[in-house]
């Protein structure tokens, strides 16, 4: 009867990692889905940026402000590619498994 109990308590216990690792592979999946839209959000504008800057002679006074912008545009399409994708589902995963807060990056406003 012993055996048994071991065998129930390993099948159990594999069970409860099948389960996590589904979670994980979800949260994953739904931020990697987030990125994907900002990233092609923030694409789009950058190069209709560009197109208009090519558009027509460059005049410093004119489109300073326009160049300034996709300076910020490229540098934010950078940092979403460094972006830690799978730390930061880990820590979720972890989090929500312990019960406590995920560490959050971006002040919650893009990935929360």
């Amino acid at each position: 009867m012993t055996k048994a109990r071991e065998y129930v308590a390993k099948v159990n216990q594999a069970v409860t990692e099948i389960n996590a690792a589904e979670e994980y592979s979800q949260e994953v999946k739904r931020r990697i889905t987030e990125l994907r839209g900002v990233f092609e959000s923030i694409n789009t504008h950058a190069v209709q940026s560009l197109n208009e800057l090519e558009s027509q002679p460059f005049d410093s006074k004119r489109d300073a402000e326009k160049f300034r912008q996709v300076g910020t545009l490229m540098k934010s399409l950078i940092e979403i590619q460094l972006y830690p994708l799978f730390s930061i589902a880990s820590a979720t995963m972890s989090s929500t498994i312990s019960g406590t807060s995920a560490y959050n990056p971006i002040n919650g406003s893009l990935f929360s």
